[in-house]
């Protein structure tokens, strides 16, 4: 005993009703912190998205780490648009290079044979412009 009067030491009984609260609302960012850890960590792919100077989207899709080195390359499924947000484009990447897969199409929505939007950056990932 110190002799001093322990009656300021309040008594705690747990979590208080305003503590679980808080932590119940932090359960879903740990979720995602806990879910994009593993896309990053894990299996490398990452969701991309590049944007026009205008600010809308010009590519969407994802990249995949190539080891350690924090070089990205765009792998998967990839959708490119034209400045006006109408569909320019969609098809695949496997490690940076475009498939045969793809389609294109002009602005009013025809099918169109060939576009630049692949000779221009094709292995670049994620690049914001």
């Amino acid at each position: 005993m110190s002799g001093y009067p322990d009656s300021h030491l309040a008594r705690r009984d747990g979590f208080g009703p305003f503590r679980k609260q808080k932590l119940i609302a932090l359960i879903p960012v740990a979720i995602l912190l806990g879910w994009f850890s593993y896309l990053w960590i894990v299996s490398g792919v990452l969701v991309s998205e590049e944007r026009y100077p205008s600010g809308r989207i010009k590519a969407e899709g994802y990249v995949k780490r190539l080891g350690w080195t924090g070089e990205y390359r765009r792998h998967g499924r990839w959708r490119i648009y034209h400045e006006s947000g109408r569909p320019a484009g969609e098809g695949t990447y496997l490690n940076g290079e475009p498939q045969a897969d793809w389609v294109f199409w002009d602005e009013s929505g025809r099918v169109v044979t060939d576009s630049p939007h692949l000779t221009t950056r094709s292995n670049e990932a994620g690049a914001t412009d």
